[in-house]
């Protein structure tokens, strides 16, 4: 804003006049003012020359204008120039504050709004998990799954049962006693709900229900369960294969949401025989029944059927109907897995045949490779310990403790190891004798006459050398001590020290020798 407006003559104008670049303020700075100048005391050092003739000066070039005549110098005085810019620094400075002051608010609001998202996600979470975690002891609390009584069930030679594992040893129980265990089981399991993993959702199921106060079904369960304990592997491999490739046969999509219903697919495992028998029974009893009280209900009144026999036709049709709807009933995979006491590993084995052929279950491994054991070694073993067996279970060479029987002493579990590969073609070749350790199986020697296939055999006899025969496969001696000690536990030998000499007559002790 020009402060002063001067009439400069012609001629030279006696100042020093310099043009700063890029100056805000623009015009010419006075920087000196020579004692000639003729306007010299109406202008000071500092003072600008902002226009002449009305034209804005950038640049000293503008000062010569129109320089032989009359002109007029637009002039802003110094004072007025640190006033303005006082001015305009006080007003930076309120823009700045002001500014500053208006982003902390922002910065500040926005905090406070990031500070309560973040309280409210956390109360969020913290209520979520107590919720969750409310539901889950409520849901321990109201299921309990009682444990298999079968799991460590072992079949003795006598018919009795061993359950051995970490919470329980009972030895030599009666099937009796095994039946009622499943019975009450099972009865545990119609009173609860299952629960069934679909798509990482809990889900349960009342198909297990049916079964409450029905104790002959219960009873025909039981039966079937215990035969399925007593297949071999193979066969139980081929019975929930079978099983499962039907369930999937007749699996139909649910209506509504499939991920929150359980599809019930498996067949409650029932005994035939065992109903059979009963309802055998039940009309052997009825018709004993009635001929017992036919002079009395006679007696009593000749025109109407006995009520007896009503009660009869009645409870035999009502069970006739139980089992119609027990036959067509069907169970979750989560019931069935834990009646069958297969667990996630095995079910997963399972899955794996369902698509496949069944075949490839017959090499008796359980999916593993380099584990198969060969059947005809194994079925000649067992013949053979249980001809052993029999030879000495009544003989009175034999020493008795309870059902235990001690073989003689010129019997030991090596030694018939040993004899019994011979006879099968092998030499058993032994790597430690003080600990008596046998080498590997295929690295066994063949006894003369022995060979290893029928080319070999045919090409000897072609050659004129001394044939016996093909040499038959042999198992491990880990698994002959298998075999003897689940299969014929009662059956003991007694250890030795040197030949043929007691550790009881040595020592005085009576101790065993386990590594005999």
């Amino acid at each position: 804003m020009m402060n002063l407006l001067l009439t400069v003559s012609p001629g030279r104008l006696g100042l020093t006049i310099k043009v700063y670049k890029n100056d805000p303020q623009n015009g010419a700075v006075i920087t000196e003012i020579d004692p000639a100048c003729t306007f010299k005391n109406q202008l000071e050092i500092g003072d600008r020359i902002v226009t002449i003739d009305g034209l804005k000066v950038t640049k000293i070039e503008d000062l010569s204008l129109n320089k032989d005549r009359l002109r007029k110098f637009g002039i802003v005085k110094k004072k007025n120039q640190v006033a303005a810019a006082d001015k305009r620094e006080v007003s930076r400075e309120n823009i700045t504050t002001a500014t500053t002051t208006t982003s902390a608010t922002a910065v500040k609001a926005a905090t406070e709004q990031l500070q309560q998202q973040q309280a409210m996600k956390q109360q969020y979470l913290i209520r979520t998990q107590q919720e969750q975690r409310a539901a889950k002891q409520q849901q321990n609390e109201k299921i309990e799954i009682p444990k298999h009584p079968m799991m460590g069930l072992s079949r003795r030679v006598n018919g009795n049962y061993n359950i051995v594992h970490q919470h329980e040893n009972l030895k030599n129980i009666p099937q009796t006693l095994v039946i009622s265990r499943l019975q009450t089981f099972i009865e545990s399991l119609s009173q609860m709900k299952c629960i069934s993993n679909r798509s990482r959702l809990h889900i349960s199921c009342t198909c297990m229900q049916f079964l409450q106060n029905k104790p002959k079904l219960q009873l025909a369960m039981c039966h079937a369960i215990l035969e399925y304990s007593h297949m071999t592997h193979v066969q139980k491999k081929h019975h929930v294969v079978e099983r499962m490739r039907y369930a999937k046969m007749v699996s139909r999509k649910a209506e509504g949401d499939s991920n929150r219903i359980v599809e019930q697919l498996y067949g409650l495992p029932l005994s035939y025989e065992y109903l059979e028998n009963i309802n055998d029974m039940e009309r052997d009893d009825a018709a004993a029944s009635c001929a017992a009280n036919a002079d009395a209900q006679v007696d009593a009144d000749s025109s109407h059927p006995s009520s007896y026999q009503e009660q009869q036709q009645q409870q035999q049709q009502h069970q006739q109907q139980q089992l119609s709807e027990a036959f067509s009933h069907r169970i979750c995979a989560s019931a069935f897995f834990r009646l069958h006491t297969i667990g996630p590993h095995a079910e997963k084995i399972h899955k794996q045949y369902i698509g496949g052929d069944l075949s490839i279950i017959t090499h008796q491994n359980a999916g593993k490779k380099r584990k198969r054991k060969t059947t005809d070694a194994m079925n000649d073993l067992r013949s053979s310990l249980q001809a052993l067996y029999d030879e000495y279970i009544n003989s009175n060479e034999c020493k008795r403790k309870g059902d235990d029987f001690t073989l003689p002493v010129s019997i030991s579990k090596r030694n018939y190891y040993e004899e019994w590969c011979r006879k099968r073609g092998w030499e058993p070749i032994k790597t430690d004798t003080a600990n008596g350790q046998y080498a590997k199986v295929a690295d066994f020697e063949l006894l003369d006459g022995y060979y290893r296939t029928e080319e070999e055999e045919s090409l000897a006899e072609a050659e004129g050398r001394y044939v016996v025969g093909v040499a038959k496969r042999v198992v491990a001696f880990t698994n002959f001590m298998y075999c003897w000690n689940n299969e014929f536990p009662n059956m003991k030998t007694q250890g030795r020290v040197g030949k043929g000499m007691f550790i009881g007559e040595r020592y005085g002790s009576g101790k065993w020798d386990r590594n005999r």
